[in-house]
């Protein structure tokens, strides 16, 4: 579950979905079942800077990994696109995220909401 909800973040949710099928590189983990998922743009050549839409780890499997292991994919990903940097936004008041990127010690611009 996403707090605040993703409709409640972006203008028109069916909008987002088809950009997010169009454009976004999206990426899912498997045990049996969707236990997390990824989706980022590594697209702009101009500034070199992948941008990370979404990631979700499903509750039964925090904490053992998984997140750590989309975000890697993610910025390997970004990086062999030809991509320097990478942003992300955050609710300013969601600690256990902020503290998330902060340990992952990726060359990510976190920007707080």
């Amino acid at each position: 579950m996403f707090k605040p909800s993703i409709s409640s973040q972006v203008e028109n949710l069916e909008n987002y979905a088809d950009k997010l099928q169009k454009n976004a590189l999206v990426y899912v983990t498997r045990d049996g079942k969707n236990i997390g998922f990824i989706a980022f743009y590594a697209n702009d050549e101009v500034s070199k800077t992948a941008y990370l839409a979404l990631i979700g780890v499903h509750p039964s499997v925090q904490r053992r990994g998984v997140g750590k292991t989309l975000l890697r994919l993610c910025f390997d990903v970004a990086l062999k696109q030809g991509m320097s940097f990478g942003k992300l936004e955050v609710q300013k008041h969601n600690d256990d995220v902020i503290n998330f990127y902060k340990k992952m010690d990726l060359n990510f611009v976190v920007k707080l909401l």
